[in-house]
């Protein structure tokens, strides 16, 4: 089993990464949920899958779980869903020597993360992604949050998991499309910090999009690691290194909002705005010809998109988009640029400008 420590201080915790790493669960629990009180939060669809037998597994070492569902994809990150799970934790019992699961993706995570810090001011929250995009990102680094009609992630706090649990297991289950679309955060990791890591997803193409598990454990590994290093240098995102995370994501923010959350996966929208900066970087001389098409070259052999076109968003709308990102200072907003592969920058530009 491979193991990346996110060094914190007191606030440490252990990211697991294996085939069967759920096993190790309950005695990992002993410490962070004393009263061995639990309100498990996931989905119908991801709990049959898996949520019974990790029901079973810490009911068999004497924990009380309680199940509570989500419904499916960014419709579980509102303010309505919110205060079901603050609803179902007072029912359940649960007091602040009690913890909270997540089980299922970025969506679950980021909201139950929410809930957790924010119940009784705080209650132990533990992290168990079923997607690869979770695993290599959301589940990682201690960011929840809502969406507000408004935007996306618009409320939220920084709350440290107590450990998480990243089973290629689990990764079974999950359909293509969102498979594949994972792939593009641990391209962005290869881009922004790791050119051995883009040169591994080159090179290894075929074995990731077979879901290889060494392969899997390799990149998750990886990928964790970089978050980590990220996230102990600036958890807060006070010092600005934090921000190469977004590599990417003010396009994707913005497209994801114009084309309807969930009609557009995230993981897609992040490869076209990886492609979108690169591009930009190269018009501002920034990034050369030649790696501007290796990542898009890479991102094409992972069978993601590099461009928005077939949307058709209106300049307008996009704009207006990138204006609340959380990110804008005045009529500003911050892009992050590659350099080159395994380095990047950040540029305050106008989006008018920009698009």
């Amino acid at each position: 089993m491979k193991k990346v420590t996110v060094k914190l201080n007191d606030r440490s915790y252990d990211i697991l990464i294996a085939k069967g790493a759920i096993k190790h669960l309950p005695g990992n629990l002993k410490r962070l949920v004393p009263v061995k009180k639990i309100l498990l939060v996931s989905s119908k669809a991801i709990y049959k899958h898996y949520g019974t037998k990790i029901t079973k597994l810490l009911k068999s070492k004497k924990f009380e779980v309680t199940p509570f569902f989500l419904p499916e994809g960014e419709r579980a990150k509102s303010k309505e869903e919110l205060f079901r799970i603050y609803a179902a934790c007072l029912k359940a019992g649960l007091d602040r020597f009690s913890g909270l699961i997540a089980l299922g993706g970025g969506a679950v995570g980021d909201v139950a993360g929410f809930a957790a810090s924010t119940y009784l001011r705080g209650i132990a929250f533990i992290n168990i992604p079923t997607t690869l995009l979770a695993q290599v990102d959301s589940a990682i680094g201690g960011k929840t949050a809502i969406n507000l009609k408004e935007c996306k992630n618009l409320a939220g706090t920084f709350y440290q998991p107590g450990l998480v649990v990243s089973d290629t297991e689990l990764l079974k289950s999950l359909p293509e499309r969102e498979y594949i679309s994972s792939l593009a955060e641990i391209i962005k990791y290869g881009v922004i910090a790791s050119p051995s890591l883009f040169k591994y997803l080159e090179k290894n193409a075929v074995s990731v999009l077979k879901r290889n598990t060494s392969a899997l454990e390799k990149i998750i590994a990886e990928s964790s690691l970089i978050k980590a290093q990220v996230v102990e240098a600036d958890e807060r995102e006070l010092t600005g290194l934090r921000a190469i995370l977004n590599y990417g994501h003010t396009f994707a923010h913005a497209y994801e909002k114009n084309a309807g959350f969930g009609k557009l996966l995230h993981g897609e929208a992040v490869a076209i705005g990886m492609c979108d900066a690169a591009r930009l970087a190269e018009k501002k001389k920034m990034l050369s010809a030649a790696s501007r098409k290796r990542i898009e070259s890479l991102i094409q052999k992972l069978k993601l998109p590099i461009s928005a076109g077939k949307f058709n968003f209106p300049r307008k709308k996009i704009v207006d988009a990138m204006l609340k990102d959380k990110k804008k200072r005045g009529e500003k907003v911050s892009f992050i640029l590659p350099i080159k592969i395994g380095k990047v920058a950040a540029a305050r530009l106008s989006p008018k400008d920009v698009i």
